[in-house]
């Protein structure tokens, strides 16, 4: 990669690890109305638009100087963002994982693009789920270890469902600002190379 090519990339991190810390000052969340504390928060658009558009391991950074802001501004720290930081890597690593083994190990690659963001979205959903259940048990049971034989079963129902829809909500739109980001610079998403 030309150092200039470099250059962009670093930029490019620093204005979407920007833009997500911006999105978490303004608070640009709304809840999930059976668990209000569980927020669908914009903050997550950008790691998603730096993995669609340049890779993972860009996507990841972003995730990382999020995590980083939150620890310094954040609420509920450290659990809060290392929640937050979990739910959205999870995300990242699905969608990633399955858009390589479809471009790669299927005869010359999966070339439906609805099928392949389908199928990415649904691994992308069932990862960020199964972390975010894991994770979710250990918290609740050593911070509110009373629900375990009240509503626990309940709270981790909606904990998935939230992470269901948040996944198809951020990745969704992160997709679609890619598209009309490279229809303007005349390039093919990644999923449709």
């Amino acid at each position: 990669m030309s150092e200039g090519a470099r250059k962009k990339i670093y930029t490019l991190i620093a204005l979407m690890a920007s833009l997500a810390s911006l999105f978490s000052i303004l608070k640009l969340t709304f809840p999930y109305p059976f668990l209000p504390y569980l927020k669908f928060d914009l903050a997550e658009i950008p790691a998603a638009f730096m993995l669609l558009l340049v890779g993972f391991e860009e996507s990841i950074i972003v995730s990382v100087i999020h995590l980083l802001f939150l620890m310094m501004q954040g609420e509920f720290v450290p659990i809060g963002p290392l929640l937050k930081f979990m739910a959205v890597a999870s995300m990242l690593a699905g969608y990633h994982l399955t858009e390589k083994l479809l471009s790669h190990n299927v005869k010359g690659g999966l070339k439906n693009t609805k099928i392949r963001l389908i199928t990415a979205l649904l691994t992308a959903s069932a990862t960020r789920i199964i972390v975010m259940l894991l994770a979710n048990i250990v918290v609740l049971l050593f911070v509110f270890p009373q629900l375990v034989f009240t509503s626990l079963w309940l709270i981790l129902l909606h904990t998935s469902i939230f992470n269901l829809l948040h996944t198809f909500f951020t990745m969704l739109v992160a997709y679609s600002i890619v598209c009309q980001v490279k229809s303007i610079i005349g390039i093919k998403p990644r999923t449709e190379r």
